[in-house]
C-alpha cells in the first residue's frame, strides 16, 4: 500500500514471503534444469512471483488469468517441434524468456491474435513490466469489458512496484473512449463488482487523478 507521504509500503508477511519466493526461484535456476520436467518448472514460475500472493487492491481474477496464459504459453511453445529454427542455438527447454519471445513474433504476425496478446502479457505482468497498457488496450476495443484488464493490470504493477503509470493509463484511455462502445461503458453507471471498479478508476484517471488516487477514491467511498 501507499503511505500518505507517496511512499509505497509493503507488509511484513508480504515481503518475508517474496524473499522465499525469489530464494526458491533462483535455487531452481541454479538446479539441473535439463532434468526438470515443464511441469515442475511453470510451478517454480509460478509460486516464484506475485501470483499466489498478493493484497488488495489487485483483482484476484486478474491473478488466475495471468496464470492460466503462462502456463497455457510454455505448453504451447513446448509443443513446437524441436527441429524448428527458433530452437536454434537454444537448449530446446520451454521457458519463460523464451515464451516471450516467440509469442511477440507471433504477435508482430498477427496484433488479432488475442491469446498471443495475453500471453505476452501475462509474462510481462507477473514480472510488473512496462507497457503493459499499450498491450491490452486493443483487446478493449474487441469487448469493452476487457477494460477490467488494463486497468486491473495497471493497478497491479503501480502497488507491486511503486512505479507511475497514470499517464501511460491516461493517453490509453482517451484513445479508446473514442470508441461508441467503450465511451457508453463509461459513461454508464459502474456496477459493483471489478468491472464496475475498474470504470470508476477509468474516469478517475481521465479526470486528472492518478492511479493512486483513483484507487483511494473508491476504498474511501
Amino acid at each position: 500500500m501507499r503511505g500518505t507521504d507517496g511512499v509505497v509500503y509493503f507488509s511484513d508477511a508480504w515481503v518475508t514471503a517474496w524473499i522465499r519466493r525469489r530464494t526458491a526461484h533462483w535455487q531452481g535456476l541454479v538446479a539441473n534444469v535439463s532434468e526438470e520436467s515443464l511441469e515442475d518448472y511453470t510451478d517454480r514460475v509460478i509460486l516464484s512471483s506475485w501470483l499466489k500472493n498478493f493484497e488488495p487492491p489487485i483483482d484476484p481474477g486478474l491473478a488466475e488469468r495471468a496464470e492460466y496464459y503462462i502456463r497455457r504459453g510454455l505448453k504451447l511453445l513446448d509443443a513446437i517441434r524441436r527441429d524448428h529454427p527458433f530452437w536454434d542455438k537454444t537448449n530446446n527447454k520451454a521457458t519463460e524468456y523464451k515464451a516471450s519471445l516467440w509469442f511477440w513474433q507471433v504477435l508482430e504476425a498477427n496484433p488479432d491474435d488475442a491469446e498471443a496478446r495475453w500471453i505476452v502479457a501475462a509474462l510481462k505482468l507477473q514480472r510488473c513490466g512496462t507497457q503493459l497498457e499499450a498491450l491490452l488496450a486493443p483487446l478493449v476495443l474487441d469487448d469493452p469489458s476487457n477494460l477490467r484488464w488494463l486497468v486491473g493490470a495497471t493497478v497491479c504493477v503501480e502497488y507491486l512496484s511503486g512505479a507511475d503509470y497514470t499517464a501511460a493509463l491516461r493517453h490509453e484511455l482517451t484513445m479508446l473512449n473514442n470508441n461508441p462502445a467503450v465511451r457508453s461503458l463509461m459513461q454508464a453507471p459502474a456496477g459493483n463488482d471489478e468491472l464496475g471498479r475498474a470504470v470508476q478508476i477509468a474516469r478517475s484517471v481521465l479526470a486528472g487523478n492518478s492511479i493512486f488516487e483513483a484507487v483511494e477514491g473508491l476504498t474511501g467511498q
